[in-house]
């Protein structure tokens, strides 16, 4: 079998990743339509549709103030990094920047949202759990990146330096420790 090189974007490669994305996005899909349906004790005053309504409202702010704060950071620290399509990935300060930008509006637009509608739907102990998942987001996004601070390349550095997998099966394999240990440990944990 012959070694996929990087820069390699064939086409089956191109649409295995492509069907990965949409499983990923099927299986968060039912979840979440799962959880507007099902009456739940974090909404006990919302009908269906008012917790729909709540749940596409707090997507769409949290999202817009993401892509506010990254680029704000991007411009202040004079980084390069866009989207993820740079030639590098943040490291180290970069990545906790990164993961900082991802999870505070998770924790600070629904107190906010639910401020300004005046509809209780957030538990007591959300600034708690919060910061749990503010330091958990952080330690996730330097374990995957790399930290200088104590000469640790990240978990991606060293899968994309080992052995003789093709560059698919390390792309996966970086994708699923992705998956399992940021998005699990602190995006989905404010849900």
């Amino acid at each position: 079998m012959q070694e996929v090189v990087v820069g390699d974007f064939s086409a089956l490669k191109v649409w295995v990743m492509r069907m990965f994305g949409i499983l990923g996005l099927l299986v968060s899909a039912d979840e979440f339509v799962e959880r507007i349906v099902e009456p739940s004790a974090a909404f006990p005053l919302l009908s269906q549709q008012g917790r729909l309504n709540v749940a596409i409202h707090l997507a769409l702010l949290t999202a817009v103030c993401y892509g506010l704060l990254w680029s704000f950071a991007e411009r202040v620290f004079s980084w390069k990094y866009g989207a993820g399509g740079g030639d590098s990935l943040p490291q180290g300060v970069s990545a906790v920047v990164l993961s900082t930008t991802v999870t505070i509006p998770l924790v600070l637009v629904p107190p906010i949202y639910q401020r300004s509608v005046g509809t209780q739907f957030l538990g007591s102990g959300h600034f708690i759990a919060g910061a749990g998942v503010i330091l958990a987001g952080v330690l996730a996004h330097c374990l995957i990146y790399g930290t200088e601070a104590v000469r640790f390349p990240g978990l991606r550095h060293w899968i994309m330096e080992s052995g003789p997998r093709t560059l698919l099966a390390k792309e996966l394999l970086i994708l699923l420790l992705h998956s399992i240990l940021v998005h699990l440990c602190s995006v989905n944990g404010v849900i």
